[in-house]
């Protein structure tokens, strides 16, 4: 996809995206799209809560560390 149009696309669009993906493309089970989409929808509220990010272009790994941190994941 080019830069030009995700540095355009919102984080909410892409989830909205990404849960037609879901209910259209893979066979999971209602509870485990429901599972992924709430995984992601955690994702996305603090990378606009905390990160201020608001396109996805502007999504770094120091934010997605900073998540898992947030998360407990990472020591």
């Amino acid at each position: 996809m080019n830069i030009n149009i995700l540095s355009r696309r919102s984080l909410s669009d892409c989830f909205e995206r990404y849960s037609e993906w879901l209910e259209t493309t893979r066979r999971y089970a209602e509870r485990s799209r429901r599972e992924y989409r709430d995984d992601v929808a955690d994702v996305i509220q603090y990378l606009e809560e905390r990160c201020h990010i608001r396109s996805v272009t502007m999504v770094q790994r120091r934010h997605l560390t900073g998540y898992l941190a947030h998360c407990g994941v990472l020591g």
